[in-house]
């Protein structure tokens, strides 16, 4: 089968996030298993600087990216692109995130071609999934766990599938004799959104301890200068640059803070964190109770701060009481259904399947 991941942000290893990991775990484990994986993005770099294919007709570059394994297409505007690409190299499926007016593009163009096409649901804000397209035999959705499932449930009235995001234990997972060796309290995208001022606020109440946040892609020179003023004023809080390579930073790590006040649908790093037995203490939003279930503690977003020092101090007195949670993280980001294998099997039943249906519907 010839698979196509499109969306209009760029891929590794020009930009990396949650939807880029997820999209090459697939790739990758959906190449691993036979079939022709193609992931279409954006483009960073000048278009001028590389060679293009058929420049004379559609702006892109398809590039082979031997560390990644797949052809990756690349495109000032991936919208333009599609058509072509959908023309030339003429998937069996196209895969794309659902949310925002340029996917709607994509998903028209699409279903214009006549290509089976998935949406996966990561985002619940109203604003990102307003777009309604008439019910297609072509198209279908998928959550990325059971809480977008039942948010799209309530809004749009049907139940679509749950896929949760696979997470590569390889990418992310330090060597068991280090784990539990970490002294600091880590955040990663130190984000209003984020709750960056949850994180600095523990930091000033226990400034016997040390937190690290580590910075996100896209921080703007501004917010940087922000973020290093309140660490610099604090003393015991360490801001690092993003990484491709968390390894060593959840090396350094004790417990994982969240303090999201976004509906995360997932929270990626709540799983890499426990892939190494460390405890997350998380908000009551979203999918982050399912997400963090028995490895760490939930904390209500909207009830100050005296909740998020409770359970810091729980996990920081208590040796015992945070090798119980360090052991139940550990399991419950091991279980099978997590499992990358698990995953894209299930992932390419979904695809075959919704492929088998749109042949059979055809005259």
């Amino acid at each position: 089968m010839r698979i196509l991941f499109a969306s209009f942000v760029s891929h590794m290893p020009d930009s990396f996030g949650g939807l880029q990991s997820s999209v090459d775990a697939l790739a990758t484990a959906l190449t691993a298993r036979g079939h022709a994986v193609m992931v279409l993005g954006s483009l960073r770099k000048p278009i001028k600087s590389i060679i293009l294919a058929k420049p004379e007709k559609e702006q892109f570059a398809v590039l082979p990216h031997a560390e990644l394994g797949y052809p990756v297409a690349r495109a000032q505007e991936p919208v333009e692109a599609l058509p072509g690409i959908l023309a030339g190299w003429e998937p069996d499926i196209a895969v794309l995130p659902y949310g925002g007016s340029g996917m709607a593009a994509m998903t028209a163009l699409c279903l214009r071609a006549q290509v089976p096409t998935v949406l996966v649901v990561h985002n619940v804000e109203p604003r990102e999934v307003s777009t309604l397209f008439p019910e297609d035999p072509l198209l279908i959705q998928l959550a990325n766990s059971d809480f977008t499932a039942r948010r799209m449930e309530t809004l749009f009235g049907h139940r679509i599938p749950v896929i949760p995001p696979p997470v590569d234990p390889a990418t992310c997972a330090i060597d068991a004799p280090a784990r539990g060796q970490g002294d600091c309290v880590l955040m990663i995208n130190p984000s209003i959104s984020k709750g960056v001022d949850i994180f600095f606020r523990l930091a000033a109440a226990r400034p016997d301890l040390r937190f690290v946040a580590v910075e996100s892609w896209q921080v703007s020179p501004e917010w940087q200068a922000i973020l290093h003023s309140r660490a610099a004023a604090l003393g015991n809080v360490e801001l690092l640059q993003p990484s491709h390579d968390m390894r060593s930073i959840y090396r350094r790590a004790r417990l994982l803070l969240m303090p999201s006040s976004f509906e995360e649908t997932w929270g990626r790093v709540v799983t890499e964190a426990q892939l190494n037995g460390i405890p997350v203490i998380a908000s009551d939003r979203g999918a982050l109770p399912e997400t963090v279930g028995p490895g760490g503690l939930l904390v209500p977003i909207d009830q100050g701060l005296d909740p998020w020092l409770t359970a810091l101090d729980r996990l920081t007195a208590a040796p015992d009481f945070y090798r119980e949670l360090a052991q139940a993280a550990l399991a419950h980001a091991t279980r099978a259904e997590l499992s990358v294998d698990r995953i894209s099997e299930k992932f390419l039943a979904l695809l075959q399947a919704h492929v088998s249906a749109v042949a059979a519907a055809r005259p």
